[in-house]
């Protein structure tokens, strides 16, 4: 494994042929082409020239802070650590670290193209002629095209190991602060199981058969709940036990309980590499009622292949380059387990995670080990987000027509968010907040700003500027509390629930221009001429006349 020289177990000749089909094969309609595996997309990287690979043998420590150095600068490159000690797992760092990279993973041209992607799960508009029911067909075609596509043929279980076979110290997942308590899985997303009406048994763990079977749970199952999607940090505590964070106020503590209380274990698997542009999907999928490998075909364009996962009644995507399958004992309360870093660069001791014990590791044969590094935003995660966001968008236009952009703060992690209304009346604005606080990708904000349509979210002088000129601080503030985000110092007590008194507190703030109020406003240098940056490119060359 030492001696590779291509992430993914490819041979260079393999990858450039494999480039060479992609940057030649036909697109689909609307101008997408998904990535098969994370090797190709590190490939067309590579060929973009935003590859850096590391050939010398790396430690975990130099690892993290080569890494963490690299994510200094404005466009850090994505470092492919080529040899590892021990026989450890090649690792790709900052994979969507900037916007154009993530666009790139999309396939998009602009943000612009993601909110019509996600049209086909959006109740269709009333058809009072031939022309608004024609305008429904590409929609339903969309839809038609993006569940996912089953194969027993899945790259991800080339390799398997079941039961005592599994340990995860041979896969070198690194701790990437010298003062974390464990190595962790940054690059994972989790899937959850929800529990299930039909296998109710005398005790936890009893539904599970063994998992050295041939036959496989997700087929015998039948149909299933849609699962829960998230991506987290995950710390390493043994050789076949992962921790699982767990927020007091979000899904997963609400699947725990009802799993306690039908005496079930809880499946969960855990997907490192595949498409990227899952990462997106996993931070999305908040707010959709509908299973995550649907949302996957919609947003990547074209179906995704999954597989049945060996020991637990999940599926998981064909292509991944590793995938952990386990159980999740509900009657164990989760736990603190030390020092951990977050996605955002959050260091605490205070979140609790629930113990999965895996049953099965499957991978290719020679897999690249993904990592997102706990740093502050700008990173990874607000890249993803900077996505997401338009993806609800749709949702949150289709409750409240007035709102016209919606941006998360990047170096808020998440918590701030800022909204462009075409104000109407003078309770709208409040109506716009609480409404936003009841969507599950807004619940947790603790600053919600509201401003004029015309303002640009995402140019913070400008976003600024208008609170300082329209917001009167006694008249245009709302305060209220409600459930946390899980983030240290937000639920005191020892078993995680805070009582009212202990919810966290969020703002509200109205910084639209009020009709009867008399306020300057900041002006914008591009709005003084349409035409000013050629114009002074001509002047500077000698010529008075604009073009």
């Amino acid at each position: 494994m030492e001696g590779r020289s291509s992430p993914g177990g490819r041979p260079p000749e393999v990858r450039r042929e494999a480039l060479s089909r992609r940057q030649s094969a036909p697109r689909t309609g609307d101008g997408i082409m998904a990535h098969e595996h994370l090797s190709d997309f590190v490939a067309e990287l590579d060929a973009a020239g935003e590859v850096c690979r590391v050939p010398a043998e790396v430690e975990d420590d130099e690892l993290a802070a080569v890494a963490h150095q690299e994510a200094l600068g404005r466009r850090p490159a994505c470092l492919v650590f080529e040899r590892r000690p021990s026989g450890r797992l090649p690792a790709v760092t900052h994979l969507l670290a900037t916007p154009e990279r993530l666009w790139r993973a999309l396939g998009c041209s602009h943000a612009a193209e993601l909110p019509e992607r996600v049209a086909s799960l959006l109740p269709l508009p009333p058809a009072n002629d031939w022309r608004a029911v024609w305008s429904w067909v590409p929609v339903l075609c969309s839809a038609w095209q993006s569940p996912p596509e089953r194969t027993d043929s899945a790259v991800v279980q080339q390799v398997v190991r079941l039961g005592r076979d599994v340990d995860l110290g041979d896969f070198g997942f690194p701790r990437l602060w010298p003062d974390d308590g464990h190595g962790v899985i940054s690059g994972g997303l989790i899937l959850v199981g929800t529990p299930r009406e039909e296998s109710k048994t005398a005790g936890a763990g009893t539904t599970i058969e063994s998992p050295g079977t041939d036959e496989r749970p997700a087929e015998r199952s039948g149909s299933q709940p849609a699962p829960l999607i998230t991506w987290d940090v995950c710390p390493v505590l043994e050789h076949d036990v992962v921790g699982v964070p767990v927020n007091p106020h979000g899904p997963l503590a609400g699947i725990l309980d009802e799993a306690r209380r039908r005496q079930q274990s809880v499946p969960v698997v855990i997907t490192l590499g595949g498409d990227p542009s899952l990462y997106v999907v996993a931070v999305a999928a908040s707010a959709f009622q509908t299973d995550p490998w649907h949302l996957a075909g919609v947003v990547r364009g074209e179906p995704l292949r999954i597989a049945a996962a060996r020991t637990v009644p999940l599926d998981v995507p064909a292509d991944a380059e590793i995938v952990l399958e386990g159980f999740i004992d509900p009657t164990r309360s989760p736990e603190s387990i030390g020092t951990v870093t977050d996605l955002d660069g959050m260091a605490s001791d205070a979140r609790r995670y629930a113990r999965l014990r895996l049953t099965a590791v499957t991978y290719r044969s020679n897999p690249t080990l993904p990592l997102s590094l706990g740093i502050r935003p700008p990173n990874e995660r607000s890249c993803v987000l900077s996505a997401a966001e338009r993806i609800w968008l749709p949702l949150v236009r289709q409750q409240l027509p007035d709102v016209t952009d919606l941006h998360f703060s990047p170096d808020a992690r998440g918590r701030h968010v800022f909204v462009a209304v075409r104000r109407r009346s003078a309770m709208q604005v409040r109506r716009v907040c609480h409404a936003l606080w009841g969507f599950g990708p807004t619940h947790a904000c603790t600053l919600t700003v509201v401003l004029d349509a015309e303002t640009e979210l995402r140019d913070p002088n400008d976003v600024w500027n208008r609170v300082a000129a329209f917001v009167d601080w006694d008249r245009d503030v709302t305060v209220a509390r409600g459930p946390g985000s899980g983030w240290p110092g937000e639920n005191p007590g020892a078993d995680g629930a805070a009582d009212e008194d202990m919810a966290p507190g969020r703002i509200a703030v109205d910084a639209t221009a009020k009709p009867g109020r008399r306020a300057g406003f900041a002006r914008r240098p591009d709005q003084a001429l349409r035409n000013a940056a050629a114009l002074l490119a001509n002047l500077k060359s000698g010529t008075r006349n604009p073009p």
